[in-house]
């Protein structure tokens, strides 16, 4: 299930990995800067973002634009109730005329730490992604571990190999 989790979260990480992203947010500072906006993007699942903020935008930008069809969100392993609820995706060029490219509401994490994936119909290239206005699910911080996007629409997870196995599995960007 692990190796799964890390399998998924790979495929999307290797878009913020292999670019230049810079994560900005309006957003009150949460636990400090071990939880700053750029967790959300290093590859580590150890590490995450926070605010004091229950509403409040999430942008993320991309050195080169690039056209996005879905993206992945991994929520804490504190507290259920930290993580987004309802948000609506939005690209730029400019950071100042946005276009909508998908709205979600009543989002449920189904458990701790786990990834969600959602696929959306895009062919534009846009230099900043924005999750605006976000959500969360009542508590008075927010916080994630990770947001990945992908240029695919994928909505199953991959199959592991056969005949894989591995032990002492680490993860870090």
């Amino acid at each position: 299930k692990i190796f799964i989790k890390l399998l998924i979260i790979g495929l999307f990480l290797a878009f913020n990995l292999g670019a230049q992203v810079i994560v900005t947010t309006n957003g009150a500072p949460g636990f400090g800067a071990s939880e700053s906006p750029d967790k959300l993007v290093d590859g580590n699942l150890g590490t995450g973002w926070s605010s004091q903020s229950q509403t409040m935008w999430l942008m993320f930008d991309y050195t080169t634009p690039v056209a996005f069809k879905s993206y992945a969100i991994t929520t804490s392993f504190d507290q259920l109730n930290r993580s987004l609820k309802d948000w609506i995706l939005k690209g730029s060029n400019d950071a100042s005329v946005w276009t909508v490219l998908d709205t979600r509401t009543n989002v449920v994490f189904p458990s701790l730490g786990s990834t969600l994936i959602f696929n959306f119909a895009n062919s534009t290239t846009y230099k900043y992604y924005r999750f605006d206005p976000v959500q969360n699910a009542g508590n008075y911080y927010t916080q994630l571990m990770e947001i990945a996007f992908s240029i695919t629409s994928d909505s199953q997870a991959p199959t592991a190999p056969s005949g894989l196995s591995a032990s002492n599995i680490s993860f870090n960007g």
